[in-house]
């Protein structure tokens, strides 16, 4: 019993590595780093880059995952609004 789900392991995690499975295993691996940083800025870039991997991602399926693709669009729409105002008080503060 082990050995067959043993099996069924390695042969899932062999398709994961080709074509679309890597931009989906890229774009969670940067949502999962985006949160381990300490700076909102630096968050909101590496999640904003996981955004525009998931939204590729859900482009490149068949059907199109809409869900996923209006999610991570919003929330990319959010953090560039939130990065937009962070640069905006540092100017300010430089002056």
């Amino acid at each position: 019993m082990i050995k067959i789900i043993k099996q069924k392991i390695l042969f899932q995690m062999s398709n994961m590595l080709h074509g679309t499975q890597i931009i989906s295993l890229i774009g969670a691996i940067l949502v999962i780093l985006s949160f381990l940083c300490r700076k909102e800025k630096n968050m909101r870039y590496i999640n904003s880059l996981a955004c525009i991997f998931c939204i590729v991602y859900s482009l490149m399926t068949d059907p199109i995952q809409f869900s996923n693709f209006l999610l991570n669009s919003i929330v990319m729409i959010t953090n560039l609004y939130h990065l937009f105002k962070l640069n905006k008080n540092q100017l300010q503060k430089h002056k």
